[in-house]
């Protein structure tokens, strides 16, 4: 770090402040955005009942309805109309009898596992790739800084290319629903499509100039995929909820983030051999200062069967996108076609 070089002790003392001022400035701006949302709703939803009473649709009903021709059509009444167009609102234990919603909740898991197990071990996968043995060797002075700045150039590639997949999924979101006029939920797919190719790239690139480009890939799909949920949770289940089902969705990737990043330890682990490096050259006046060093020296293969493992979550990711944004899009027509009766 700029701020404590050599001091990680301190540079954590500082994130651990730094985060908890930063929760009690905005803690109370959250609170108040939620109040104001509530209150909002409510009052829409009195505006729709009084609509409904006198047979009127709700200008809000749904995107779809929004977005259809303007033809004439005729309506049944108001007590006709299912009540999951008019309100798709979820409370936090409707979310468990739900389909979508384990399907939501499987595929950030394996998504936002993947993305984490890559960032805690990338710091490993430099240190396979740094140098030969005898390079160490004869290096060992300065072997351990070329391979901190080597592992902070890595982790800075990965936090701008999740900050610019954060801004791309935003981007695309708004272009789908405001332009395309299509279900934001087939961007799962672009998600986990950049998550297999991180993986075929993590596999095949061996030189540390070429993981620069699995880590910028790793760190955008990362970024993508927690930018696109949040909106996600938004479209499936409505906002009158949104912050208690996000924190629902979001506690997913405990699971598969501990699992994953352990399975790389223990295979990365199993390939390491302890070596008795000299730390200074030798003197005629003293011999030279020895440590043990734990070393990898079989490079991508240190770590490759992990991207073969981690290649078959990410394609599992993808299946079940597949399925989750066909089940949505079935489920909307047939909602859509139970309200309308279109005249000729």
């Amino acid at each position: 770090s700029v701020l404590f070089p050599g001091d990680t002790a301190g540079f954590l003392l500082f994130l651990s402040y730094s985060i908890l001022i930063v929760f009690f400035i905005t803690g109370p701006l959250i609170c108040l955005c939620d109040k104001e949302h509530r209150n909002a709703s409510k009052h829409h939803h009195q505006q729709h009942h009084q609509a409904s009473n006198v047979g009127v649709l709700s200008p809000s009903v749904s995107i779809e309805m929004r977005s259809l021709p303007s033809t004439p059509i005729q309506t049944k009444t108001a007590t006709q109309i299912p009540t999951d167009l008019n309100n798709n609102d979820c409370s936090p234990l409707q979310l468990l009898t739900r389909l979508d919603f384990w399907l939501s909740t499987t595929i950030l898991a394996l998504l936002a596992g993947l993305g984490q197990m890559y960032i805690y071990s990338v710091g490993y996968i430099v240190t396979s790739l740094f140098g030969e043995l005898q390079y160490i060797q004869d290096n060992y002075q300065n072997y351990k800084i070329f391979v901190q700045q080597e592992q902070q150039l890595q982790v800075i590639i990965i936090s701008i290319a999740s900050c610019s997949g954060r801004l791309v999924s935003g981007l695309l979101a708004d272009i789908f629903s405001n332009r395309l006029k299509l279900p934001r939920i087939v961007l799962l797919l672009v998600a986990t499509s950049l998550a297999i190719a991180s993986q075929v790239l993590g596999y095949y690139f061996n030189k540390l100039n070429q993981i620069v480009l699995t880590s910028a890939l790793t760190g955008f799909a990362y970024g993508f995929t927690y930018c696109i949920f949040p909106i996600l949770v938004g479209d499936l289940w409505g906002l009158a909820n949104f912050s208690s089902n996000w924190g629902i969705v979001n506690m997913s990737p405990i699971i598969t983030n501990t699992l994953l990043t352990v399975y790389f330890g223990e295979i990365y682990d199993s390939h390491l051999t302890e070596y008795t490096i000299n730390k200074t050259k030798p003197t005629s006046d003293k011999p030279a200062e020895t440590t043990l060093l734990e070393y990898c020296d079989l490079k991508e293969k240190c770590y490759n069967k992990v991207f073969e493992s981690s290649f078959l979550v990410a394609l599992l990711a993808t299946t079940l996108a597949i399925f989750l944004s066909y089940y949505h899009i079935r489920k909307e027509r047939k909602s859509i076609s139970k309200t309308f009766t279109f005249e000729e």
